[in-house]
């Protein structure tokens, strides 16, 4: 009888390890994607959703068409898909744009990389679906010229725009299914930080939310040095007739808000996301 009592004992105590172990698992990611997600909401420049990111342009020896790089790291207790998207010219399906890579590295890193075509890009872009996937505007303002690329079955977007002062914004929305459920609580927003003075990258990047399924994820944009890759497009906007430079828009949810998406990227934990078609 004691010995059933003492082994009735232990049993409890390794559930309640087992418990306590658990919450505090729990604790730690929601303590890192609310550290993420609250730097974000105040515009720090010092850490944020996009831990790392590094932009560079060059001219293919082979076509002689300016390409654009984008590498970046988020951070955060997310698992991105180890998976890759192609962009086409609309126009042309043969004809290659863009690809991105998605990677969740072993030591638990999200990275993305991003190459693009500007050239081919400006020739089959589309001048008509250039907002986010959830229909809002790009958190950018002072563009001229803008044109966007939908990936190859993805509701992932490639973004590329041009200022008065001369400057190439490039960007990236990628729709994520999961986020359907933030969305279903904080709808029809984006929450955009700037990125960490540290990178030496100017732009921001964040999360959005639409209220139709598989509108919602992460987007991530920046500036370059190129001069006016674009030229000669038709779509025109006030900002070329005003000279207004680039500038990139940071904003904050409210407190009730945060603490809605702190629940619900506690509750995804380390679950692999998956691309929304």
């Amino acid at each position: 009888m004691a010995r059933a009592l003492l082994l009735q004992g232990e049993s409890h105590q390794k559930t309640f390890q087992q418990e306590k172990d658990n919450m505090l698992k729990h604790f730690v990611q929601a303590a890192l994607v609310t550290s993420a997600l609250a730097l974000t909401a105040c515009g720090s420049n010092t850490d944020g959703i996009v831990k790392d990111v590094a932009v560079r342009t060059y001219i293919d020896p082979t076509t002689q068409h300016t390409m654009v790089e984008l590498k970046g790291e988020l951070a955060g207790s997310l698992m991105f898909p180890n998976t890759g998207l192609s962009f086409y010219d609309p126009k042309n399906p043969s004809v290659p744009v863009g690809y991105l890579t998605l990677e969740s590295t072993l030591e638990g890193k999200n990275m993305l990389s991003i190459t693009a075509d500007v050239n081919a890009a400006r020739l089959g872009g589309s001048l008509t679906d250039t907002k986010l996937p959830n229909g809002m505007n790009l958190p950018i303002t002072g563009l001229t010229n803008l044109i966007a690329l939908k990936a190859l079955n993805a509701n992932t977007r490639l973004y590329i725009g041009e200022s008065a002062n001369g400057k190439m914004m490039f960007g990236l929305a990628v729709a994520m299914k999961e986020f359907d459920g933030l969305a279903g609580t904080v709808p029809n927003s984006f929450l955009f930080g700037r990125l960490p003075e540290a990178t030496g990258v100017t732009g921001v990047g964040g999360l959005f939310t639409g209220s139709v399924s598989g509108t919602s994820g992460l987007g991530l944009f920046v500036q370059t040095d190129i001069a006016n890759p674009i030229g000669g497009m038709s779509l025109k906007s006030a900002a070329a007739k005003t000279g207004a430079p680039m500038s990139f828009k940071t904003n904050t949810w409210n407190k009730q808000d945060m603490w809605k998406a702190q629940y619900f990227f506690w509750s995804l934990g380390r679950r692999p996301l998956t691309l929304a078609k």
